[in-house]
């Protein structure tokens, strides 16, 4: 899955569980940027949300062991 650099930086808190505040506060973007940031990384995954999104990214990292 190819992200942009601002969106890589949000899926790795997004996949480590964190809430769209705590993410906005540490980098420093509002929590609409976190969201649409979000939206856009579901949509490029083919999830539906945040839950979803972990479980992608845990079964794409057991693939490439």
């Amino acid at each position: 899955m190819e992200l942009t650099r601002r969106e890589s930086e949000v899926y790795k808190y997004l996949v480590r569980g964190w809430l769209n505040t705590e993410i906005a506060a540490t980098l420093k973007v509002s929590i609409k940027t976190v969201k649409w940031h979000a939206t856009n990384i579901y949509k490029k995954a083919g999830v539906t949300g945040k839950a979803r999104l972990i479980v992608y990214h845990w079964r794409t990292q057991q693939a490439h062991k």
